[in-house]
């Protein structure tokens, strides 16, 4: 299984990207990218997701209905992790990204991720999903904040194993 995670640019900045690969007894980083253009990390996507299993976890609202205000889960997530630093900005229809991020999901569901709101477990398929890496943070590492963030040495592990 493959498990990617998209961390997009908002202003004019490139589009974080990471691929995982997932053999049964260890999950291994196996590559690392940036691109600037949506269709640029669609591509990246295919390259690396290739026709098997794979997970996509986007850092962005994909699916956006309010035309104001903010969607209930950013609600939730801000009023339990604000004072951490790991709230939300909210989300809504008349946001500038809104149509740019949810119009990228889409795409990915062209493309054969569905959308998974919720997941068997140990079910191999091609899904996407959205996610607040900070907030995971703060409950996977028990991180007094956001700013916490990261080893000791600045260093980052290449492999987990399970």
């Amino acid at each position: 299984m493959t498990f990617i995670g998209v961390d997009f640019g908002w202003q004019s900045g490139p589009t974080g990207l990471a691929s995982l690969a997932w053999n049964g007894h260890r999950l291994r980083l196996s590559s690392l990218g940036r691109e600037n253009q949506p269709w640029e990390v669609l591509a990246w996507i295919a390259r690396h997701a290739r026709t098997g299993p794979a997970m996509v976890a986007i850092d962005a609202p994909t699916i956006v209905r309010n035309p104001t205000g903010r969607r209930e889960a950013e609600a939730l997530l801000t009023r339990d992790f604000a004072r951490y630093h790991a709230g939300v900005y909210p989300s809504n229809l008349g946001r500038p990204f809104a149509a740019r991020t949810t119009g990228f999901a889409r795409a990915l569901a062209r493309r054969g991720f569905l959308h998974a709101d919720r997941i068997a477990t140990r079910t191999p398929g091609r899904y996407q999903i959205e996610v607040y890496p900070h907030s995971a943070a703060i409950r996977l590492f028990d991180l007094p904040g956001i700013g916490s963030v990261g080893a000791e040495d600045g260093r980052v592990s290449g492999s987990v194993n399970c």
